[in-house]
């Protein structure tokens, strides 16, 4: 029948020609980073920095050499992190999956399990809006 199905590719594009463009200082891939690298783990990635001066101007580079969102509230911070008490958007804690954005798992293998993009071999395997890149489930 027609309507909802789930087909194979058909559809999918609409709007291909410009997608929105990437938060600055996230990342898919190492080139969409001045620095070179991206630490692709993190809802959205974070481009990998030594100093401030690495990052976007609304971003500063943490301590954990990653070019990090100011914000104010949750809402500011792209989508799988949140706003720290220090301000800056971080990945957000969860205890479940569900605790994340439907694109996220909470991955577990941290101290303190936190959302996380999901693990890939194809893109079958990744939520809905997302691609397998480099093994890894990358917001469209």
């Amino acid at each position: 029948g027609e309507g909802e199905g789930e087909g194979e590719g058909e559809g999918e594009g609409e709007g291909e020609g410009d997608p929105p463009p990437r938060p600055a200082g996230q990342c898919g891939v190492d080139d969409d980073c001045a620095s070179g690298s991206c630490r692709r783990g993190l809802p959205g990635g974070a481009c990998a920095c030594v100093d401030t001066v690495d990052c976007s101007a609304t971003s500063t580079c943490s301590p954990f050499g990653v070019c990090v969102t100011d914000c104010g509230v949750d809402d500011e911070c792209p989508a799988g992190l949140v706003c720290s008490a220090g301000g800056r958007c971080a990945a957000a804690g969860c205890s479940v999956d569900d605790d994340c954005d439907p694109r996220f798992f909470c991955d577990t293998a941290f101290s303190a399990p936190q959302c996380a993009r999901v693990p890939c071999a194809v893109t079958e395997d990744c939520p809905a809006t997302t691609t397998c890149t480099q093994g890894l489930c990358v917001e469209n």
